[in-house]
């Protein structure tokens, strides 16, 4: 299997034929989670398993602005 890197996102790839078959795994799991069931898929299944951002070789998931102690400070008044 290989790694492709698309913009932040990764994936793992066995190249097979016909329609791909895309695997996306759940919260606190990976790509690599998937690679037992992939390599008991028959060869010529083509396969793509998809790192969630945050996870594994994809690229973190950036937090969300803070507000600043000035911004608050009106909210409040």
């Amino acid at each position: 299997m290989k790694r492709i890197h698309v913009a932040d996102t990764a994936l793992l790839h066995r190249e097979g034929a016909g329609v791909p078959l895309f695997l996306l795994h759940g919260i606190g799991s990976d790509a690599e989670s998937w690679v037992p069931f992939i390599e008991a898929l028959p060869h010529d299944v083509d396969v793509y398993a998809w790192w969630a951002p945050g996870y594994g070789e994809s690229a973190p998931v950036m937090p969300p602005p803070q507000p600043s102690p000035a911004s608050q400070g009106r909210e409040h008044s």
